[in-house]
């Protein structure tokens, strides 16, 4: 007869519970514990580790490596340095350490610090000691909110080190024109202590003659401050700088940056004498499009007023802009104009239209009293000049007055 099939679990279990032989009662045989599974990685803690180290990765300083302390831009390339670092790069060099473009102003970046702030409450390991803040706020040149960068003297020792080391950002790059051929003002640089400034659309260099009173040529828009070489040349450079085409095939998009966060010129057309023209020689013959926020109820009454006097448009910017330059009216929007030299002012055309728009807001506001009591008695908004409403409603812009200061939240849109 076939027996039956007795598989180990069934072996095991009759092992188990076989008698034993002195006592003849079934003894039970201990069995290892199960295994213990492995604990889970928790995603959301894998998730924050990321975070963090991406965090930390954005918040370190290209030179020390380490997270900012006291954070500085470098202009006009945006990156980012700690002030003490910085301060000991520009003792040798003035050209950024990432990219190494020119620098040309350094400002404190206070929204960045803000972050940092926020990241080492949170993570205080990552807190530097005491005494090496304190070393580094003694290294610190940076002591206001911005810093105008000096451009080093340019001369045969600086060239002949750039070549000797192989640099392809020398100034010889780049040379001046007026250092080699007189202006047509008979100006040529001179052979030592040559000074010189950098067009902010195509950064070619040009002599500094901002106070040479003997130079009639335009070279710094009165108003943003901003270099431009087109006007001083004449005909322009005509050109765009070497190391600007080098940076934009390398694509480091900065010609997108540049334009965006500074007040310079698009670095989309090359250098033209337009670039500046001189503020006397302005005539308005029009209002800009997006004067008095484009509230057109407004753009109406100032056109009307000017009508109803026999002026023109022309008469009231050049009246307003007149007292703006002897100083009769201070507004941090005009600080550039105020007390400048009438005869060497001077306004580059991306200023243009809202130095216009400002003039004739201010304008509008001195002569409210001299208008119509359907105008000038209207309540005034609460948000203002800010309004965003009075672009769109017509029954709003002219049921409530604009030309005036915001006096509810700073948002207009904020609960």
């Amino acid at each position: 007869a076939s027996s039956p099939v007795i598989t180990s679990m069934e072996t095991t279990a009759a092992a188990a519970s076989a008698p034993s032989p002195s006592t003849g009662s079934p003894q039970l045989t201990p069995q290892p514990p199960p295994p213990v599974p492995a604990a889970a990685e928790d995603p959301l803690v894998a998730k924050e580790d990321g975070l963090t180290a991406s965090m930390e990765a954005n918040l370190t300083c290209m030179i020390c490596h380490n997270v900012f302390y006291k954070c500085v831009s470098l202009l006009p390339c945006l990156h980012n340095a700690c002030a003490a670092c910085w301060s000991d790069c520009m003792a040798f060099d003035t050209k950024c350490p990432q990219c190494r473009l020119p620098v040309q102003e350094v400002r404190r970046n206070h929204a960045l610090a803000s972050v940092v702030e926020l990241f080492l409450q949170s993570h205080p390991e990552k807190n530097r000691p005491e005494d090496e803040l304190k070393e580094m706020d003694a290294r610190n040149k940076i002591t206001d909110e911005s810093l105008r960068m000096k451009r080093k003297r340019y001369d045969e020792s600086e060239e002949d080190e750039d070549d000797q080391d192989g640099g392809s950002g020398s100034d010889s790059d780049e040379e001046c024109p007026e250092c080699i051929v007189p202006g047509p003002d008979g100006w040529r640089c001179p052979p030592i202590d040559r000074r010189h400034i950098n067009c902010a659309q195509c950064w070619h260099p040009i002599p500094d003659r901002r106070n040479d009173s003997t130079c009639t040529r335009m070279q710094q828009c009165t108003s943003c401050a901003a270099i431009f070489c087109g006007a001083y040349l004449a005909s322009g450079c005509g050109t765009f700088s070497l190391q600007r085409q080098q940076a934009t095939a390398a694509g480091l998009g900065l010609i997108t940056t540049f334009a965006a966060h500074t007040p310079f010129a698009t670095p989309a057309l090359p250098c033209v004498e337009k670039q500046l023209s001189r503020i006397t020689s302005l005539t308005v013959t029009n209002l800009p499009r997006d004067s008095f926020a484009g509230n057109v109820f407004e753009q109406r009454v100032l056109l009307d007023f000017v009508r109803s006097r026999g002026l023109t448009l022309n008469d009231a910017f050049q009246t307003i802009l007149n007292r703006v330059l002897a100083k009769e009216i201070t507004d941090e929007r005009f600080d550039g104009l105020a007390g400048a030299d009438v005869s060497k002012a001077a306004i580059c055309w991306r200023c243009i239209n809202p130095l216009i728009s400002s003039l004739l807001y201010k304008y509008r506001e001195s002569i409210t009293s001299q208008l119509p009591d359907h105008i000038k008695q209207r309540r005034n908004c609460w948000y203002g000049q800010s309004c965003r409403t009075q672009t769109h409603n017509a029954n709003h812009a002219a049921k409530l007055n604009h030309v005036c200061a915001q006096t509810r939240n700073p948002d207009p849109h904020a609960s």
